[in-house]
């Protein structure tokens, strides 16, 4: 996604609300002004944190115990980014990630065969085509769990080889395209393992956009709460960000995926 470091809070983006229109002009005419209508999107910090207790005999291991918990810290609080940009619920102090956001692309799918997988991606490429986002798209490419890769990698589709490479909808080894856009896998996406909620997101991804305040941020104490009585030292990272998506229909997902067989 596109990343922007926001000084203030809070952002404006400026968005289309209106199209141009275009006329058929014959000679020594006029054609008809259009009104264009703007807005704006409105970003907001949202704040992900992770807060530990760290022994301070742990600590006094030296500067690799102070980097591991950093790291970790730094690990988890970017995976919750990861989750917010793709699916925040909009609720709770989160974000609005692509998934919740209205206007994008749906395709209610179900059960993934041999012969219903391609045509599931075909139709996420469609969807994003009739909003007009897909032709000159800068980034397309494909978000899903790595549960729905290897199920792509492992079915077969002798029924209708001349649209696929082989006879497989996706090739293991060191493929880094499915139906030539880049790929990338997350944790944070449903697995549709447990039945009917697998997620899987197609789209143009410079219609995301990820405003972030600052830096990762990281605060400790050895004296606040009970850190002095426990000998601990009391650390605090935290990141503000919010998930704006500037074009709803440049994305088409599916949230109803079954790969529980798989």
């Amino acid at each position: 996604v596109q990343e922007l470091q926001a000084t203030g809070s809070p952002v404006e983006i400026p968005s289309e609300q209106t199209a141009p229109t275009v006329d058929a002009v014959a000679e020594n005419a006029a054609n008809t002004a259009a009104d264009l209508s703007f807005g704006s999107l409105i970003a907001t910090p949202h704040t992900a944190q992770s807060y530990i207790k760290a022994s301070r005999r742990f600590l006094s291991m030296g500067v690799g115990a102070e980097n591991f918990i950093r790291n970790r810290m730094a690990e988890e609080i970017a995976l919750t980014m990861n989750q917010w940009i793709l699916k925040g619920t909009g609720a709770a102090g989160e974000p609005t990630g692509i998934l919740n956001t209205t206007g994008i692309g749906a395709l209610a799918s179900g059960d993934w065969s041999e012969t219903t997988a391609l045509r599931d991606l075909e139709i996420l490429e469609e969807l994003v085509a009739d909003a007009n986002a897909l032709e000159g798209a800068g980034n397309l490419g494909w978000a899903m769990h790595h549960r729905a890769k290897r199920a792509l990698r492992t079915m077969q589709t002798p029924a209708a080889p001349s649209l696929l490479v082989g006879d497989r909808v996706f090739t293991a080894g060191s493929e880094t395209e499915i139906l030539g856009h880049a790929y990338r896998t997350s944790t944070q996406l449903d697995s549709g393992s447990g039945g009917a909620t697998g997620e899987l997101i197609f789209g143009n991804w410079e219609k995301a956009m990820l405003v972030q305040w600052g830096n990762l941020s990281v605060e400790a104490s050895n004296t606040a709460d009970d850190a002095m009585s426990k000998r601990q030292t009391h650390i605090v990272a935290y990141m503000d960000m919010d998930v704006v998506v500037t074009q709803p229909g440049a994305f088409a997902a599916i949230t109803d995926l079954n790969l529980a067989a798989i």
